[in-house]
């Protein structure tokens, strides 16, 4: 957990030695120097400095009691008005790039009816789906198969991408298999249709359908996303996908 706290941590704009002091002294609340360089690691010629980075952000502040300090978190609102402004800068720059994205796509689908990319990772799979956003059209979304794996690494990401889809009031339907906890959560959004998947069926494969794209998806041998564009292949899988739709359970 104190792993993923820092990597969010970084990503908000902390260097590593914030990241690991700020988790120090959210396990130990207030303390001294010599506790915290003992549970962040950090060398004792580098403390001061990065206690003085976190002291001018805001982020914790300082008790003197004698001729000692001891340091502790401030209010946790000073990390919240960071997270706002760095979605403000997300959204700022998500504005000035998007006459650039709705011009590159322009050019590469007056260049190629038919094209297959092969994506790898986390990141691959964001912005395979994060292009449906642009390209699901009113038909919206299918997803099919999607892995428990797949929330148990990335549910935040998936539940701000929902945020924005339903904003955009784009559809999806999601089959997932019986019982899935994060089929239930999902039954709560709007637009969005959810069916689970009668015992006697197992999916060929995980996948999308939006827009003429196919994203054929799998975690073995790693994390892989091959996204097929073709106005043909997407619609027979759609029919696929209906085919499994009208046997597959609301409940």
């Amino acid at each position: 957990m104190a792993s993923h706290a820092g990597e969010a941590l970084r990503n908000l704009g902390l260097t590593d030695h914030e990241s690991r002091v700020y988790l120090a002294l959210a396990e130990l609340g207030q303390s001294k120097v010599g506790d915290i360089i003992r549970l962040s690691g950090i060398p004792a010629s580098k403390i001061y400095i990065t206690l003085e980075k976190l002291l001018t952000k805001g982020l914790i502040s300082y008790v003197v009691a004698g001729k000692h300090k001891t340091f502790r978190i401030s209010d946790p609102s000073a990390l919240s008005g960071m997270l706002e402004k760095k979605e403000s800068e997300v959204n700022a720059l998500r504005r000035e790039l998007s006459p650039l994205v709705q011009r590159i796509r322009q050019v590469a689908e007056k260049k190629e009816e038919t094209s297959t990319k092969i994506y790898v990772g986390l990141a691959g799979f964001k912005s395979v789906i994060d292009s449906a956003l642009e390209s699901g059209g009113a038909d919206g979304m299918r997803a099919l198969g999607v892995p428990i794996e797949l929330h148990e690494l990335a549910e935040n990401y998936l539940l701000d991408w929902n945020k924005r889809r339903i904003r955009q009031r784009m559809p999806m339907r999601i089959i997932y298999e019986p019982g899935s906890k994060y089929g239930r959560v999902r039954e709560k959004m709007k637009y969005t249709d959810v069916r689970y998947l009668p015992p006697d069926i197992v999916p060929l494969s995980w996948l999308y359908i939006f827009g003429d794209n196919l994203a054929l998806c799998s975690f073995h041998p790693e994390f892989t996303i091959i996204l097929v564009k073709s106005s043909s292949i997407s619609q027979s899988y759609r029919k696929y996908y209906d085919l499994i739709w009208e046997k597959s359970r609301e409940k």
